[in-house]
């Protein structure tokens, strides 16, 4: 076992940990933020971590490696359903508690009645604001993951230009993007599947990449983000591939851009709301005419997840503050012609 003080991230949290409650987290993200320890596969249950007010325990799969493991952290192996009530119950005769607050946004049915039927305490719902709050504000090195991440995906961008020829598919060209990040020194694991659309599919915000081949005079929108020891970057940028560009591109391009300086401006005025954020790129996009056809967020935090807190929409009076990391991607998409995105991650100064 491993165990020793406190860290800093665990006593911020742990302050609003009231005495006799412990709290059952099991996302995987907010796991590693606190302890260190990585889940291998995001979707399969491999560790849970439970707080009380003093102490902190990792409960993990006794065939993951826990070498990254934060010294303060107390680790107990064995994390199938049906050892999870038998943990809790030996860490409530060490550290008494009579209320477990568990995270129901990610805790699994199976998991809940595992629990509820061997409990030993009262099972209430985790509120996550602590959590949120704390993970939007990013310290130094995660500014530096996070910075890394971006310069490498700046990198990508710079580079695989001269990889655009006509008869290279979507999909070719997202290998190859997947092939020079991990050259560039970033996680063998993207910040999530990258976006390479041609032509009218970068009409569609998410399309995933297809056999299409890319032909003289068309759209190239790619969005793309790597990864630096889990920390995330997200980038987009809209290109045409050809000597002739369509003028609709061509205003449209010079829209976007005009959305985007205005909502990094008002961005970086301090105080200003993510729905103010949100506005000032939207009224940009609504004066040219294409209101309509702006048909998602301004940007969103990011960090251990591609998407965190804040959300740059219409309707969150969410304060953006400093050392907090967003996007601005402001965009136009135009149904069987083409859109254009502009996209950069910033941490607020």
């Amino acid at each position: 076992m491993i165990s020793g003080n406190t860290s800093p991230r665990t006593a911020v949290l742990q302050a609003h940990i009231p005495p006799e409650t412990a709290w059952l987290l099991c996302q995987p993200e907010d796991i590693r933020y606190y302890t260190g320890f990585d889940c291998l596969v995001s979707t399969e249950r491999e560790a849970y971590l439970v707080l009380t007010a003093t102490e902190a325990f990792l409960i993990h799969a006794g065939f993951s490696p826990i070498t990254t493991v934060f010294p303060h952290v107390t680790t107990r192996p064995g994390a199938f359903t049906s050892q999870l009530a038998g943990h809790l119950q030996e860490i409530q005769a060490l550290h008494p508690f009579s209320e477990l607050c568990c995270d129901f946004e990610h805790l699994m049915h199976a998991e809940y009645l595992a629990l509820e039927k061997n409990a030993s305490f009262t099972i209430t719902s985790l509120n996550r604001e602590a959590i949120v709050q704390q993970r939007m504000l990013k310290d130094a090195t995660e500014q530096t993951y996070i910075t890394h991440a971006t310069q490498i995906t700046t990198d990508m961008f710079d580079w695989i230009q001269s990889q655009f020829v006509e008869g290279v598919t979507e999909r070719q060209l997202a290998q190859k993007l997947y092939t020079k990040m991990i050259e560039l020194g970033g996680d063998i694991t993207p910040a999530f599947p990258f976006i390479v659309a041609f032509g009218e599919h970068s009409a569609l915000p998410h399309h995933q990449p297809t056999d299409t081949p890319l032909t003289l005079n068309t759209a190239v929108l790619i969005d793309m983000g790597a990864r630096v020891q889990n920390y995330c970057s997200d980038m987009t940028r809209t290109f045409w591939f050809g000597p002739n560009p369509d003028s609709t591109f061509t205003e449209i391009k010079d829209v976007v851009h005009a959305a985007y300086t205005a909502a990094e401006a008002i961005a970086s005025d301090q105080p200003v709301t993510a729905r103010e954020v949100d506005e000032a790129a939207r009224e940009v996009i609504k004066k040219a005419g294409y209101g309509d056809e702006f048909i998602h967020t301004t940007g969103h935090g990011l960090g251990l997840e591609i998407h965190e807190q804040p959300s740059l929409n219409w309707r969150n009076t969410e304060k953006i503050q400093p050392n907090m990391a967003i996007t601005i991607e402001p965009g136009i998409y135009l149904p069987g012609k083409f859109g254009y995105r502009y996209e950069n991650t910033l941490i607020i100064d």
